[in-house]
């Protein structure tokens, strides 16, 4: 880290090491509030950042390089596009606002019956009221009656209610309307008392109209099922986010729903004007929104924030092992580390990392790292952005892991094939590094999170130069600007912020850093334990106990008359836990949290504890999959990889335990299994494979063809669930057996096996994989498994397993063997082969040719020493064994009777002749 007081904070004690943790927070509230996927105690990793800068600080070769290092920098990356749209876009501190105004209409609906028809009703019942007629028509008239000095003030009270409170007081008590003032409902003489109130029920029907306009467009979401039920309409009002608001005040974002809701009214014959009611809906939403130029919905964007002060916690963000077991080389004086924020949301997403190197004789930037939540198209923005701001990153040329480093260095397929994509048949290049000596000193440090091997620079010799055509630039809009470091703050923290992060150390499981956090608190465990339990309800309190027990911790731990009101999501774990939180009257709500406890990631292990104890009501619940299918699938729902991969196996978990499974949510599968995120797009092939419809088995058929390996090899297998034999998916089960990649020819390969399909092609795809694959272990794996899952004693298949037999790789030998055991096939060569797999120093492979072998002794196999030797290796397998294989070995060679029948089943092997 820099020599600054916020990138080279003061880590001496556990005290200062608290208090950067809270500055940390403070940068980033969400921060330490995930369930790690990998363990690691804060206060020891910031401990180890001390000792490891201790001893840089003494390098003068660091002290060098680190003066050389260029200032701090933040990227905003969007995509183009041809047409920037202007939108109305929602204030977020009123989401939350308006949402609890959606709810209560809701509330106001009838519990039984169709909820749309209960919709359009409302409508149609108010305009019908209004007849055309306009509250603003009426307010000018009334104004107008006003004395003329009166009439510029009424004019100029800011809000509507000031506006009839005015006229109350100031208008005359008879009013002439004029003589058409049937067309504002009115008599041409009417009373004040009369006018004012005619003006306040034209303005509470059109709120009518507006309000329900509104509620129907939220509902009324493209490609997704209207809810059926109160519940799951609350459920997806809750699930409602900025971005979703925005689009409801958007005229051309609603238009098609609003006119959707004209129909329906139109079909009850009664007038509707689809703009009149959009109208309305605008005037109700102008207060409430501002006008911002934004682009178009389709394109995205990322803010790349340089953050070593946050860098050694980038594995948190990044669900990786680098904070863990790389915490040292970000302190390299070279290595630049970027946290990917979303543009829209402001979400983090992950983080993308780089040293400079020097490749052709060019200092460059070597782009090693990204991990996270990131979609293709988001990491696609990030290198097209790192190509274009080379002048601010100080690089020549952009450097990517060439194919034999992408293995060590990546995790995940969607970082994999992006990469493999853009690097494409570039050739390799030597990296030469910068800063060898600090390099060097930070390989040899020893902590146990500095054990990986893969930032080595004996891992990272080779890479290959990014080269992008102006095409691809084209559409990346681009602004860089210097990062202003934000400084350690010096205030006391208040005990209910310190309680907030020893809770979330608590509900991220984190034992060693809460101790640490109560101890330099002054908190006893037993008290914070009491906390705790009160907080989860661990005694399954009632609802109305466990509230009472809130407000009392409150009180008792200082936290705050408001605390747990502003810290929802702290408490849901014990609203869910409560003794009457799935009895009728509460099961709605409880259903509604839980579904927001899926999303939000809080707690999860909890949750999972949570639905098994209840999984009887929740597998049978409709409802419950319904709401967490639109979690899952639906347009209103934000595209956040995790939380709707999480869901998408919650759902396969449900599913495979007998749920029913709803034939609403194929739809959103088929939609998902096209999503740019691959792990969701695996998730959700996955599924289909429990649905026999039509349009889920052409789903994956295409996605047979797909640019990753596990939707790939998940679609094979979901086609083998469903076991539907026809032309279309042989022949994309066929094309799966000459896919590039071997795992995926080896999986297609078993899914034809599983369907036995009957077709002299299916027999031709097996011979190929095991005569002619240039990879050991398809020929393997086709041996061994495809085969006896076929279980067909075809004779081409037979004489191409024996040709295996004396295949150059001993693993494929083997396990050749033990496929023709398999089907039923025994002799001495086969035994031979078995005896030789005990050598290949593979576990897996041992332990099956022990128990292959166990099975074959028991029948004659020639003389009965021959079985004898074969007792002898199988009594001293779990002892180092290579010698006593290598003698077994020469005795069944120098056996004449055992050699006749060996010659026989394999022809000349060169391991028959003699040692």
């Amino acid at each position: 880290m820099h020599a600054t007081p916020t990138l080279d904070p003061k880590l001496d004690t556990t005290e200062d090491q608290f208090r950067f943790l809270m500055y940390v927070r403070e940068q980033i509230p969400t921060l330490f509030q995930s369930s790690p996927a990998f363990y690691f105690d804060l206060f020891k990793l910031l401990g180890e950042q001390n000792r490891l800068m201790s001893i840089l600080k003494k390098s003068p070769s660091y002290l060098k390089e680190l003066s050389r290092k260029p200032p701090l920098i933040q990227i905003e990356l969007r995509e183009s596009k041809d047409k920037i749209l202007m939108a109305r876009e929602v204030q977020p501190k009123v989401v939350s606002e308006w949402r609890r105004k959606l709810m209560k209409d809701l509330e106001r609906l009838p519990s039984n019956g169709s909820l749309t028809d209960a919709i359009v009703s409302r409508v149609a019942l108010s305009l019908h009221q209004l007849n055309y007629r306009s509250s603003d028509m009426l307010l000018t008239t009334l104004i107008l009656n006003l004395p003329e000095p009166l009439r510029k003030e009424a004019f100029e009270k800011p809000s509507i209610e000031e506006k009839i409170s005015f006229l109350t007081k100031s208008l005359p008590e008879k009013i002439a309307i004029f003589k058409d003032g049937y067309l504002l409902g009115l008599s041409n003489e009417v009373s004040r008392t009369q006018a004012v109130e005619r003006l306040q029920f034209l303005i509470q029907q059109e709120s009518e109209v507006a309000s329900y306009g509104i509620l129907f467009a939220a509902l009324d979401i493209p490609d997704s099922q209207p809810p059926s039920t109160k519940m799951e309409a609350q459920i997806r009002v809750e699930d409602l986010v900025e971005e979703d608001f925005s689009a409801l005040v958007d005229p051309k974002k609603v238009k098609s729903r609003v006119e959707h809701l004209a129909n329906l009214i139109r079909k009850l014959g009664q007038k509707a004007d689809g703009i009149k009611i959009l109208n309305l809906m605008r005037s109700y939403t102008d207060e409430r929104s501002v006008s911002v130029e934004v682009l178009s919905e389709d394109s995205i964007g990322v803010r790349l924030i340089e953050a070593p002060e946050l860098a050694p916690f980038r594995g948190i963000p990044g669900v990786d092992s680098s904070s863990q077991n790389d915490f040292a080389t970000i302190n390299l004086p070279s290595k630049r580390v970027f946290l990917i924020q979303e543009l829209n949301s402001g979400r983090l997403k992950g983080y993308v990392e780089g040293s400079y190197v020097r490749a052709e004789k060019k200092k460059s930037f070597d782009v090693s790292t990204v991990n996270g939540h990131i979609s293709e198209r988001e990491l696609k923005l990030i290198l097209y952005g790192f190509e274009k701001a080379k002048k601010a990153l100080s690089a020549k040329n952009i450097i990517l892991p060439d194919s034999d480093r992408q293995v060590l260095l990546l995790n995940g397929d969607t970082p994999k094939s992006v990469y493999k994509e853009l690097i494409g048949n570039s050739p390799s290049v030597k990296l030469e590094y910068l800063d060898v000596s600090t390099r060097r000193t930070i390989e040899k440090f020893k902590s146990e999170y500095n054990t990986a091997d893969y930032s080595k620079m004996s891992h990272n010799k080779t890479g290959a130069i990014l080269k992008l055509t102006k095409v691809q630039l084209s559409p990346i809009q681009i602004e860089v600007k210097e990062r202003l470091i934000v400084p350690l703050s010096t205030r006391e923290y208040s005990k209910g912020e310190v309680f907030e992060f020893a809770l979330e150390m608590a509900a991220t499981n984190r034992p060693d850093s809460l101790k640490v956090v109560l101890d330099l608190s002054n908190i006893k465990v037993s008290q914070f334990q009491e906390l705790l339990e009160t907080v989860n309800n661990s005694q399954a309190l009632s609802k109305a106990e466990y509230e009472s027990a809130l407000i009392k911790a409150a009180k008792e731990f200082d936290l705050g008359e408001n605390f747990f009101a502003d810290h929802e999501s702290l408490v849901h774990i014990g609203l869910l836990q409560a003794s009457d939180a799935f009895d009728e009257i509460n099961q709605e709500k409880s259903i509604r949290i839980l579904i927001k406890v899926l999303k939000s990631g809080m707690n999860h292990y909890k949750i999972n504890k949570i639905i098994e104890q209840r999984i009887d009501l929740l597998k049978n619940s409709l409802p419950f999959q319904k709401s967490l299918a639109s979690l899952i699938g639906g347009a209103q729902v934000r595209p956040l990889s995790d939380l709707r991969s999480r869901n998408l196996k919650m759902l396969k978990t449900l599913v495979t335990m007998g749920t029913p499974f709803p034939r609403e949510i194929i739809p959103k599968l088929i939609i998902l299994a096209k999503n740019e995120d691959g792990v969701i797009r695996s998730t959700a092939v996955t599924l289909l494979g429990f649905s026999e419809e039509p349009s889920a088995v052409d789903a994956l058929i295409s996605a047979c063809e797909d640019s990753i390996e596990t939707v790939k090899i998940n679609a094979a297998h979901a086609l083998a669930q469903i076991g539907m034999k026809n032309e279309k998916i042989l022949e994309a089960l066929l094309k799966g057996t000459i896919d590039p990649s071997p795992m995926a020819r080896e999986e297609f390969a078993i899914a034809l096996a599983k369907l036995r399909i009957d077709d002299p092609r299916v027999i031709q795809a097996f011979l190929r994989l095991l005569d002619k694959d240039d990879w050991q272990y398809t020929r393997a794996k086709t041996a061994e498994e495809v085969i006896p899952i076929f279980g067909w004693q075809d004779e081409e298949i037979k004489s191409a397993m024996y040709r295996r037999l004396d295949d150059p790789k001993p693993r494929v030998r083997g396990r050749t063997a033990l496929g023709l055991t398999k089907i039923g096939i025994r002799d001495a060569g086969i035994t031979l082969a078995l005896i030789e797999a005990l050598k290949f120093h593979d576990q897996d492979l041992d332990e099956r040719a022990e128990l292959a072998l166990q099975s074959l002794h028991n029948e004659p196999l020639g003389k009965p020493e021959e079985k004898t030797l074969i007792q002898n290796v199988l009594k001293t397998a779990a002892n180092q064994r290579e010698g006593l294989v290598d003698q077994t070995l020469r005795e069944f060679k120098t056996n004449s009777s055992f050699c006749a029948v060996a010659v026989i089943s394999l022809g000349k092997r060169a391991i028959m002749k003699s040692p």
